[in-house]
């Protein structure tokens, strides 16, 4: 892709705060029979490095940024 002036950027944030997100952390409390407590920390954001939920304008502002044309001049 370099070879013909293509830049490639992926973004994978992980979890992002949503409402479907959200909803997720009862119905996996209920389905693993454990507080909504535990759920969120023990099973959704587990494997998040930061530990908490990504929110939805950080990824908006980090898409502007890699799409600046004068980053890529």
């Amino acid at each position: 892709m370099a070879k013909n002036n293509i830049t490639v950027n992926a973004i994978c944030p992980g979890y992002v705060n949503t409402p479907l997100v959200r909803n997720q952390i009862a119905d996996t409390a209920k389905a693993r029979h454990i507080s909504e407590e535990s759920a969120l920390r023990d099973v959704i954001l587990k494997s998040q490095a930061t530990k908490k939920f990504v929110e939805a304008d950080e990824i908006a502002n980090l898409v502007i940024f890699l799409c600046d044309e004068k980053l890529h001049q």
